[in-house]
């Protein structure tokens, strides 16, 4: 009979935490990493195929708890690539010099969705616009695994076109890494 008792209080214990868990109400990310590039847009040839960069992104869930939820999503980007002042032109293909990388540093705000996968791991998408070089537009992924009750680890890839009238169809696809609070 103690069995029995045992194994019922746990098969309505089970669901019922599964069911607990939630996307967060509010989180915060901190990552770094790096972002592949073109090596040219038109007739401007870029010095690099990658930018270096850091990303904090405030998400704010829409609504009340539950596994799929809406976010709202404040981000901003900061360019790490240091002094790029070249001393001497690196000669690019057409005959001119190569150029820095338009700046990849700035606000972007992004509506998208959530989801809990289980009891430590939540998953995300959201798309959105924000401005950086130029008018630019933003689709993104990430996932998270919570360490504890308050901090996990999260990777993001985002896809970012920058929509700089001196450089036609530029975009940024950085893969990075760090740290969640929610």
């Amino acid at each position: 009979m103690r069995r029995l008792v045992v194994l019922a209080a746990l098969a309505g214990a089970i669901p019922a935490a599964l069911a607990a868990q939630s996307v967060p109400a509010l989180s915060l990310d901190l990552t770094y990493g790096s972002g592949a590039h073109p090596e040219r847009a038109g007739e401007r040839w870029f010095r690099t195929d990658a930018e270096p960069g850091a990303h904090a992104g405030l998400a704010v869930r829409l609504g009340g708890p539950g596994r799929v939820r809406p976010v709202a999503v404040v981000e901003y980007a900061l360019d790490v690539r240091g002094d790029d002042v070249a001393l001497a032109c690196a000669p690019a293909p057409n005959g001119g010099c190569r150029t820095p990388f338009p700046s990849t540093t700035g606000p972007s705000v992004a509506l998208g969705v959530r989801a809990a996968l289980g009891a430590r791991v939540v998953a995300g998408l959201a798309a959105g616009v924000g401005r950086y070089d130029g008018p630019t537009r933003v689709v993104g992924a990430d996932v998270a695994v919570r360490l504890t009750r308050h901090a996990g680890v999260v990777a993001a890839l985002r896809h970012v076109r920058i929509d700089d009238p001196r450089v036609p169809r530029t975009w940024f696809r950085p893969l990075t890494a760090g740290v969640r609070l929610q």
